[in-house]
């Protein structure tokens, strides 16, 4: 493998580890609105046991939505729904990490490797390096030795 091989190598693990501990951000904003939702639920139904959805009033899914895009009536709804049952929206992220653990697991696992690949390559580089310089030394020394020999 050719150094300008290995420097493209390093680069692309570099950005591939940064590119799945954003997916892994991404996720938890996308697995809050499913956690404020299933969070909400209970205390809605209590709140409206006879609801129709658009007619009486948004649904869950809707205040969540709204909620999670920052939506001035839909936080107040659902941080009231939320404070009945005693939660809050660090309660809604929790709930959101365990709902989706196993993908984060999975993406952690994988920016772990890409990070071990970049690393292991950048022992490689290293190793190889040394013993280039190892070689130039043996042949630097051969040359003095031949110049100090002719110069006699």
């Amino acid at each position: 493998m050719r150094p300008t091989n290995w420097v493209k190598d390093v680069i692309d693990l570099i950005w591939e580890a940064k590119r799945l501990r954003r997916w892994r951000g991404q996720i938890l904003v996308q697995a809050r609105l499913e956690a404020a939702a299933e969070l909400i639920r209970p205390a809605f139904k209590h709140a409206n046991p006879i609801h129709f959805d658009g007619v009486t009033g948004p649904s869950v899914d809707a205040l969540a939505t709204g909620w999670s895009i920052g939506e001035t009536s839909s936080q107040d709804q659902v941080n009231r729904y939320l404070q009945k049952r005693d939660l809050t929206s660090e309660d809604v992220t929790a709930h959101a990490f365990l709902l989706n653990l196993p993908s984060i697991e999975r993406v952690d696992r994988l920016a772990s490797l890409a990070d071990q690949r970049r690393d292991s390559l950048l022992r490689e580089i290293e190793r190889k390096r040394a013993n280039l310089a190892q070689q130039l030394r043996t042949v630097t020394a051969d040359v003095l030795n031949v110049e100090h020999i002719e110069t006699r």
